[in-house]
């Protein structure tokens, strides 16, 4: 458990954050996009430094790096049961035990290993090591009960470790010289450029404070706050570095900024930057949690090409997305993609669309936008005819074809045309045992309340299901036929609309608590639970579930109001808006996207391809925690299982957020017994029909 707790939180600790640190000076208009190169000359103009960016050779399953002797050293996690230790490209290390975190000192290389745990207290081993690997010494720190140690910085006296509610400072021989308490559980602590410490509060979307540790007092002395942008150690022109959505600055402790690199300037664009760490050579290695290294390099101006700009807008982070985007760049000599957060600068979800309403009024919005359930829906800009109909980009494309695209069929149905596209998809289903279910694609909600009512109090029908998800899951699947958009009309009196109330209203609630935490690897085949969830994010996850009950299972999904397939597609699609200047290279990116996938390909020759590795039975390479292979492989049953699958789904994930805010708000009076069913389904229909009317 310790080992999982740990890698979680050096997961959190790489989004390393701080500092009133001076903002970089406002720019004009015409600079906010401005290529550092001048045209005339050819010479470099930019504020900040000329760089390229480019894939870094980086080892993979990197949990943390830092530079020793010229070299970079690097904590890797090749297997759940062993750890190692790189410097350069030799491996110095290996070791059963679990690496918590390493420091580079004057004397060595220092290793802190997975500590003993004893009533709450725990005592972790240091390691000193040379450049060859060669253990030099071997200490141990104790640290009281509920004061547990995340990571450490060699100091000239010893060692301060962050734990979960102190900053704790040891001398070499591994005795506690002081204690400085901060909030638990929060900030992470950094070692500057010229071996200061910095104990850093971010805020969950950037922007923080930053304090110098006094290792001498043992005390915190406050610097500067920052109000965007996340903090790492610097190099030797600053303590600090800043990195910002527009570039990397460095950061001094008077809130001095300069910058390093505005990616503008150098016709790049990379979001989601969390650590910048300095080499040797004059390079930066970028890191992100949802992007690959990558290797900022000086360059001269003439490697610097303009490129085109497009500005993909959301809401928060995707980070699957993310990941693409800066592959993309990477890949592209002419195109760089801009993801754009919405919300920066602390905005709520709300004033963040109000925001894009006005940019796309004044025609400065973004070319494209990424959506997902629970945030950016694209019904309101479908509506008002605000997207590009990407059907004409596909046909004239030679290399495409829209049959061979899986999302592309059900984003038509609900979209009412191609006006969105997803490259990679998941699926979120339920499995019911054959011998119950039959073989079918759904069940209905009539079968789903006979179920219930049959199913004995200790078992489940389905697990952590409360009133709240069943409800959306029914109502989100009736939304997409009671509606007419054309006819700006919509049916919310019928039958089986209050058949779909009634059946919320009786359904069965069996949300996880304490009583019922049930655990198992068979529970739906040992008669525990009727039906069984599954998320599907690789070809070989639906085999695994069904492998796992051991015995013939339908893939049956939610209960729809006539049983149909109760499976929908779940993805987070991306929309070109149809004022977008650069059409042709919205396509470009998305193609590419298509053709390098993150989930379940939706480019059916990928997908055959993920099949055929997964039908292999050549020897798996191993690649950290998450083994998706199959033993023994993949079956053609098993595939063909997979794409009956597809054939029967319908449907995205996709809701009208803002018909479905109507709907619940008319229904909760039905729920707490105030209102008839035939009531609501009355005034829901009023509501509606005035929605339905407004974005014609």
């Amino acid at each position: 458990m310790r080992r999982i707790l740990a890698c979680l939180v050096l997961l959190a600790l790489l989004l390393c954050g701080c500092g009133k640190a001076k903002e970089p000076p406002e720019r004009a208009a015409e600079e906010e996009s401005g290529f550092g190169v001048d045209a005339k000359t050819g010479t470099w103009i930019g504020r900040g430094g000329c760089y390229t960016l480019a894939p870094a050779d980086y080892p993979k399953n990197c949990q943390q790096s830092f530079p020793y002797k010229g070299e970079r050293c690097c904590v890797v996690l090749p297997a759940l049961a062993e750890n190692a230790l790189l410097l350069g490209d030799r491996e110095i290390l290996r070791t059963k035990e679990m690496i918590s975190w390493a420091d580079a000192g004057e004397d060595g290389i220092w290793v802190a290993l997975e500590g003993r745990n004893e009533n709450g207290s725990v005592t972790e081993t240091m390691v000193r090591l040379d450049e060859n690997g060669a253990e030099r010494e071997r200490l141990e720190l104790h640290f009281p009960a509920g004061s547990f140690p995340l990571r450490f910085a060699v100091t000239a006296a010893g060692f301060c470790f962050q734990c979960s509610d102190t900053l704790r400072l040891f001398d070499r021989n591994g005795n506690e010289k002081g204690a400085i308490p901060h909030p638990e559980w929060s900030g992470t602590l950094l070692k500057g450029s010229s071996g200061a410490l910095y104990y850093v509060e971010q805020g969950d979307r950037g922007g923080g404070s930053v304090s110098r540790v006094e290792t001498g007092s043992a005390a915190l002395t406050p610097l500067l706050d920052y109000a965007t942008g996340y903090l790492c150690a610097g190099d030797e022109t600053s303590p600090l570095l800043l990195m910002q959505s527009d570039g990397i600055y460095h950061l001094d402790e008077n809130g001095e900024t300069a910058p390093l690199v505005i990616w503008a300037e150098c016709g790049l664009a990379l979001s989601g930057v969390m650590s910048v760490e300095p080499e040797s050579d004059g390079c930066y290695l970028v890191r992100g949690v949802s992007f690959e290294p990558m290797r900022l390099t000086p360059a001269q101006p003439g490697e610097i090409k303009p490129r085109t700009r497009l500005k993909l807008a959301m809401l928060g982070s995707y980070g699957s997305l993310a990941t693409e985007v800066a592959g993309f760049n990477a890949r592209s000599a002419d195109i760089c993609v801009e993801l754009v957060d919405l919300t920066e600068g602390g905005l709520t979800d709300a004033e963040a669309l109000t925001r894009l309403s006005t940019q796309l009024i004044a025609g400065e919005g973004p070319d494209m936008l990424a959506f997902r359930n629970g945030a950016l829906s694209p019904f309101p800009y479908l509506r008002k005819g605000m997207l590009r109909d990407l059907e004409q980009d596909v046909e004239a494309d030679p290399d495409i074809d829209l049959n061979d695209i899986w999302t592309a069929g059900p984003i038509r149905r609900d979209c009412g045309g191609l006006y969105l596209l997803a490259a990679d998809f998941s699926i979120e289903t339920r499995l019911g045992l054959k011998e119950t279910f039959g073989d079918t694609d759904g069940w209905s909600f009539d079968a789903y309340l006979a179920l219930a009512r049959a199913t004995p109090p200790d078992r489940m029908v389905m697990y952590n299901l409360t009133r709240e998800y069943f409800f959306r899951e029914a109502v989100s699947r009736y939304l997409r036929r009671a509606m007419d958009w054309q006819a700006g009309t919509c049916d919310f009196e019928s039958p089986d609309f209050i058949r779909l109330l009634e059946a919320c209203r009786d359904m069965r609630e069996t949300p996880e608590d304490p009583n019922n935490m049930v655990f198992g690897s068979n529970l739906m085949a040992d008669g525990f639970m009727a039906t069984e969830l599954v998320l599907l994010n690789r070809v070989t996850d639906l085999a695994r579930s069904t492998r796992r009950v051991g015995k013939p299972v339908s893939v049956i999904g939610f209960p729809t109001p006539d049983g149909s397939c109760g499976t929908d597609m779940g993805m987070s699609p991306v929309g070109v808006l149809a004022t977008t200047k650069h059409p042709e290279a919205c396509w470009a990116f998305l193609k590419d996207w298509l053709l390098h996938p993150n989930a379940i390909p939706a480019y059916d020759p990928l997908l055959r391809e993920d099949f055929l590795e997964a039908k292999s039975d050549a020897p798996k390479v191993e690649e950290g925690f998450f083994d998706t292979s199959l033993t023994p492989p993949l079956t053609d049953a098993e595939e063909k299982s997979f794409y009956h699958l597809l054939d029967a789904i319908e449907h995205t994930t996709l809701c009208d957020e803002t018909a479905m805010g109507i709907i619940r708000e008319e229904a909760a009076a039905f729920f707490a017994g105030q209102r008839s069913t035939k009531e609501t389904a009355r005034l829901i229909q009023s509501r509606m029909s005035l929605y339905v009317a407004e974005q014609k």
